[in-house]
């Protein structure tokens, strides 16, 4: 009978994990990949390019979510911290829906304030922006998790990611922080 276990590969100097099927008895593909270091790494490399395009199917760039928010009806939520609200300003028409508190750290109130924003509706559209993408990503993980079925990541964020411009940088419309 399979099991499923995680196995620690080292890809381009970083470390990461890559869930790995062993079987009972020694299959083909398992013996190849120990014997030959260059097919492992070709193998983790497919890996991480399908869960990275799966990643990619819920991200918008900054053009397409401002444009869905005037056409479509998405809400736009700026995760960032007040502090940062205040020396950008926020994208028009988004919501200030902070993930982290000032000290960093992972507000327990997140979810639920987003479920106050849709009045509890979990189907609505929603985008997260932050800076560069990192914390609206894995905050769109959580609200999955909650249940929300269509929430997008802007993963060039405000500031831009190293790919894209950014928010700021495609000139899009912005607004001042109110209360901040």
């Amino acid at each position: 009978m399979p099991k499923e276990r995680n196995v620690r590969e080292k890809a381009g100097g970083e470390s990461f994990l890559v869930p790995i099927e062993v079987c009972s008895r020694p299959c083909v593909l398992a013996l190849l990949c120990r014997s030959n270091p260059w097919l492992r790494c070709l193998l983790v490399a497919i890996s991480v390019l399908f869960l990275s395009l799966s990643a990619a199917a819920d991200e918008l760039d900054a053009g397409e979510a401002h444009s869905l928010a005037v056409n479509q009806g998405l809400i736009i939520v700026d995760i960032r911290r007040a502090s940062e609200w205040r020396k950008t300003g926020m994208p028009a028409n988004s919501h200030g829906i902070s993930l982290q508190n000032f000290l960093k750290k992972i507000r327990k109130d997140f979810t639920k304030d987003i479920i106050n924003l849709v009045d509890g509706d979990l189907r609505r559209p929603i985008a997260l922006i932050c800076a560069t993408g990192g914390r609206s990503g894995y905050a769109s993980g959580m609200l999955r998790e909650a249940g929300f079925s269509q929430v997008y990541n802007i993963g060039e964020g405000m500031l831009g990611n190293g790919t894209l411009p950014g928010w700021v940088a495609r000139d899009l419309p912005m607004r001042d922080c109110d209360n901040c």
